[in-house]
């Protein structure tokens, strides 16, 4: 017996903090160029720490 499956939609949510370079900057001894040069990251979304994936896996 086969089980077939299918992909029947997609989503995404994102948390709404956003992170740059500068922050790790701050406290790194590197610059906002720095890493964007080597890793193509300008910012990142980080979630509060009481949020969990399955939270964000509700809105998508």
């Amino acid at each position: 017996m086969q089980i077939f499956s299918r992909i029947t939609g997609v989503g995404s949510a994102a948390p709404e903090r956003v992170v740059t370079n500068e922050h790790f900057a701050s406290y790194l001894d590197t610059s906002d160029e720095w890493i964007r040069e080597r890793t193509g990251i300008e910012a990142r979304r980080w979630c509060e720490p009481d949020v969990s994936a399955s939270q964000l896996a509700e809105p998508a």
